[in-house]
């Protein structure tokens, strides 16, 4: 939330909106710790508190409602619950559902609630659930007054696994729209140092499978929808020297495509605009930048860019992968019958290729592929997509490669190169074709 002046000023005269039409339709979360920390909600005229660093301003809402507007993306808008002001945040939602209409896609209230008194927001140590219910309602009371029937989603918990308490007592006291929670398979908020053999290890993905399944199982418990609202790879704001290089790009287009066969609702990467060594899929590298609006794309995005064709697929059952493949292979139903396969491979440059056969659908007419490649996974530059970057100005082209007739009986032979990602599409001949 405190960079939300920065995304304004880009949506304006930057390249965000270039960027976020590379991507398709999604999701932009405002919200992270500074929603409730630091960051005041100051409508025209108001003064700044003491405790504010950063502020929210009508103008700014009604700049993300013309960057909504502009890039076809919903908005999830996080208000200040850490600073206790019922009024405040209603006058906030009432802008921005003006401002974005039926863009809004729902108000989260308060970010990681459950770590109030971590973060010193001036919470009692009785705080806990039954006390955040109360505060709760009466935000969805004046936010119902202001603007009813907009989408409530909560409670933006720190993690699935650790406040799985505070997200059930969430669904059966508060019934929201969406069920929220983040997820990080590493953190680097204490003495531990995270690597990127540790990122691309069978540890991580381990762990990402039991979040999963407890993602699954909670929204079949609760019958609400459930969001990775905020991730990433490395906790606390991320790690130079993995975070932001190669490997991210590897680790986050397997966790898209794991996540996509989990069912969870959807999925939000954490961004910080203004550091250019974490984690953010989109950067200003300098001051310049910041004052022209001109963000730069991560190797992260570079995965965002490679699974966007993978919205409105259908996840299928079943082991594509080749015994001894360090990463995943994860096959897609496409909506006209033709299948999509997204395939990592995270082993260490120098190691031989992987071969994979990927069975044939029935009407198969023609296979491309995407591939998405750099020197290696410690690499910071040279990140390619279809053998393309991203461009200055954000608009990112590229078109698939064909895949040769290398079918044998019904299926396809395909090479993946270790350190590389590729998205393969076994189109069908439509029903006037035959």
């Amino acid at each position: 939330m405190s960079d939300l002046d920065l995304v304004a000023r880009a949506s304006e005269h930057g390249n965000l909106v270039a960027l976020l039409r590379s991507l398709g339709r999604g999701v932009l979360r405002l919200g992270g710790s500074s929603a409730d920390d630091d960051t005041q909600w100051t409508p025209a005229g108001a003064p700044r508190a003491a405790w504010a660093r950063a502020t929210v301003t009508p103008s700014d809402l009604v700049a993300v409602g013309r960057l909504a507007a502009a890039t076809g993306w919903d908005v999830l808008l996080t208000v200040n619950l850490g600073h206790y002001d019922p009024s405040a945040a209603a006058d906030e939602v009432a802008v921005a559902r003006a401002a974005l209409g039926l863009r809004l896609l729902g108000v989260e209230i308060g970010n990681e609630p459950e770590h109030f008194v971590l973060h010193r927001l001036r919470r009692a140590r009785a705080w806990n659930s039954r006390v955040y219910r109360t505060q709760v309602n009466a935000y969805r009371q004046a936010i119902e007054r202001a603007s009813p029937g907009v989408s409530i989603a909560g409670p933006d918990a720190v993690s699935l696994a650790g406040s799985l308490g505070w997200v059930l007592h969430e669904a059966a006291w508060e019934h929201p729209a969406l069920l929220t929670a983040h997820y990080y398979p590493l953190g680097h908020c204490g003495a531990y140092v995270p690597t990127i053999s540790a990122l691309l290890g069978a540890g991580v993905r381990q762990g990402e499978s039991g979040m999963l399944a407890l993602a699954e199982h909670v929204q079949a418990q609760t019958r609400i929808p459930l969001r990775l609202d905020e991730t990433n790879n490395v906790a606390c704001g991320g790690l130079p020297g993995v975070s932001d290089t190669f490997a991210s790009a590897l680790w986050a287009a397997d966790f898209i495509g794991r996540a996509m066969a989990s069912q969870v609702q959807g999925m939000n990467f954490h961004g910080l605009l203004t550091d250019p060594e974490g984690y953010g899929p989109l950067v200003f590298t300098s001051s310049l930048a910041r004052r022209s609006g001109r963000l730069s794309a991560n190797p992260e995005f570079y995965a965002l860019l490679l699974t966007r064709s993978l919205i409105g697929d259908r996840a299928l059952r079943g082991r594509l992968a080749p015994a001894g493949l360090d990463g995943g292979v994860q096959p897609f139903l496409a909506p006209g019958g033709g299948l999509d396969v997204l395939a990592v491979n995270e082993a260490p440059a120098g190691t031989a290729p992987v071969r994979l056969r990927l069975p044939l659908p029935d009407g198969f007419r023609a296979a491309t592929i995407w591939r998405l490649t750099a020197p290696g996974s410690s690499a910071r530059f040279g990140v390619r997509l279809a053998g393309r970057s991203v461009p200055p100005d954000g608009t990112f082209t590229a078109a698939p490669a064909p895949l040769g007739s290398s079918a044998r009986g019904r299926r396809l032979a395909v090479s993946l190169p270790a350190d590389s990602a590729a998205l393969v599409t076994l189109g069908v001949a439509t029903a006037s074709a035959r």
